[in-house]
């Protein structure tokens, strides 16, 4: 199967800011914040048996997140 370049759109800027992740702190902080309520969407993810986890409502914007854990890369896209 081959594209059909024609039908592409390309844009010279993105839509969207990119979700630029620098650091995390513990679900319970951010409870105790008020920016969590414990009720809201949470996607998560493991690297090297540590859970992680980005809001729900800032990934439906964002789409991507991106960031280092441990001086690696890493892209988490919703």
């Amino acid at each position: 199967m081959s594209i059909d370049k024609s039908r592409l759109i390309i844009h010279k800027k993105t839509k969207f800011k990119p979700f630029e992740v620098s650091s995390f702190v513990t679900a319970k902080q951010l409870i105790g914040d008020g920016i969590l309520s414990g009720q809201e969407g949470v996607l998560v993810f493991e690297h090297h048996n540590t859970f992680y986890g980005l809001m729900t409502k800032q990934m439906t914007y964002h789409h991507v997140a991106n960031g280092k854990l441990d001086n690696e890369s890493f892209m988490i896209s919703f």
